[in-house]
């Protein structure tokens, strides 16, 4: 079953892309799209794309306190050029194969263990988790949430989130460790005791992630990640002259972080420009001027991570076929 989910995923996009383009095709005065985007405010278009770049390099220094305490000797050009490639990755690529190749680039440029470079990135997704469900439960008493955005979905993944911490918290408390070895030994798993060790002396390279000095500089990152996020939305609709509340910018990430986990595309294609469609019309803006929006988002959301992946790998000097 779970080998046929990445061919799901990409069928819901190819689905959901030539749906927006019949509509696109019957309903769109491109005239008017066009005049909408030719006189976007050049100022806030700057402001959307600087913070696009900030939360990029946000990213980076977040998955560099992840590989705490070896993060002072890792080189930011390194773990900048990995981050991009592994984005450039998930974006032309089905299930996230991105994040595969930035470990291994990570793990190869800066020498450092398959298995410590898939924790980080671990460690990230679960982070990433926790943060999607209070930015929703903060956002609940002010904006409506769209109803496809399924809230089993949000609850699993904050789930998720708590289970990979907690999970991580474990493997660092060696008293705790002894006890649940000692209760799996009496039960006679005898496997499950050995794969538990295993998993768990893996984990534990991220013992020291529990320093609180460590920690105030994850979350710090990872609120300003989502708040640039939002700064990217709410700067790109005031560039198309769309006077929505900052709120509509947090929402919108959310949903796109959502929505292009659930449908696949090459470069998230029709999927992106629906999710920002149907996510301003909640705040009751008609399908011209939410299209204007959802294109120059596009633009600036995506010609960073496919212009830096491409120059990335070519600085990198990789060969593609090392990855096989």
């Amino acid at each position: 079953m779970t080998s046929h989910r990445p061919w799901l995923g990409f069928i819901l996009g190819v689905l959901v892309t030539a749906g927006v383009a019949l509509v696109l095709a019957r309903e769109v005065d491109w005239r008017v799209t066009w005049a909408a985007l030719s006189q976007a405010d050049l100022r806030y278009l700057a402001l959307a794309l600087g913070a696009m770049l900030a939360n990029i390099a946000g990213k980076t220094a977040r998955w560099r306190w992840l590989f705490y305490p070896q993060a002072q000797r890792l080189e930011r050009r390194h773990l900048l050029a990995a981050l991009l490639i592994g984005q450039l990755g998930n974006v032309l690529l089905p299930t996230r194969l991105g994040d595969l190749a930035r470990i291994w680039v990570v793990s190869q440029s800066q020498r450092l263990a398959l298995s410590q470079s898939l924790l980080t990135v671990v460690a990230e997704k679960a982070m990433d988790s926790l943060m999607l469900l209070l930015v929703l439960t903060v956002l609940l008493p002010f904006v409506p949430l769209p109803p496809w955005l399924s809230r089993s979905r949000l609850v699993l993944a904050g789930t998720l989130g708590l289970v990979l911490i907690a999970w991580v918290g474990l493997a660092a408390h060696e008293p705790l460790r002894q006890r649940m070895r000692q209760v799996l030994e009496r039960l006679h798993l005898h496997p499950l005791t050995r794969w538990l060790e295993q998993a768990m002396e893996a984990l534990s390279h991220l013992r020291d992630l529990r320093a609180g000095s460590v920690q105030a500089r994850l979350w710090g990152l990872s609120v300003a990640i989502w708040l640039l996020s939002a700064c990217v939305n709410h700067f790109a609709f005031r560039a198309v002259r769309l006077d929505l509340p900052f709120s509509a910018g947090l929402l919108l990430a959310v949903t796109e972080i959502s929505g292009t986990n659930v449908a696949y595309t090459p470069a998230a294609v029709g999927v992106y420009h629906s999710i920002c469609i149907l996510t301003l019309s909640l705040f009751g803006i008609p399908f011209a001027p939410a299209l204007s929006a959802a294109l120059l988002l596009y633009l600036v959301v995506y010609t960073p991570i496919i212009v830096g992946g491409l120059l990335a790998v070519w600085l990198e000097g990789l060969d593609l076929r090392q990855m096989r």
